[in-house]
């Protein structure tokens, strides 16, 4: 599992700090400011850190704990103040779980909950 991120981060990284650099966008400079000042803090990285050096893989072996994994995955714009609610992120599976799949740009694949609502 530990290997599976690490190339999964090594990857998205390099595709993330790419499409920055070469994409027009308004947030560009500051978006490489702080990758690249993550990076002088981690003697591991050359340039830029767009992951957090360590990860702790869990096993959803139950649908509760995978429901209560979703959920905080959910929440966590709602805890950085970015929207009010879930489903209002736009690149978030939430919007998917309120019957709201439409308005998101990601194709979802929305786990079988059983009586579970997905914010339980």
């Amino acid at each position: 599992m530990s290997g599976i991120i690490r190339d999964f981060k090594k990857h998205t990284s390099k595709e993330i700090v790419k499409t920055v650099q070469t994409i027009p966008e308004s947030r560009r400079e500051w978006l490489l400011r702080a990758f690249g000042n993550a990076g002088m803090h981690n003697p591991n990285n050359t340039n830029f850190q767009v992951w957090q050096q360590d990860s702790h893989p869990v096993e959803l072996v139950t649908l509760k704990f995978t429901v209560e994994k979703l959920n905080y995955i959910h929440q966590n714009p709602v805890a950085a103040k970015i929207v009010f609610d879930a489903a209002d992120y736009v690149n978030s599976s939430a919007t998917a779980y309120v019957g709201k799949a439409l308005e998101c740009p990601l194709e979802i694949v929305l786990l079988e909950v059983h009586g579970l609502g997905w914010n339980e």
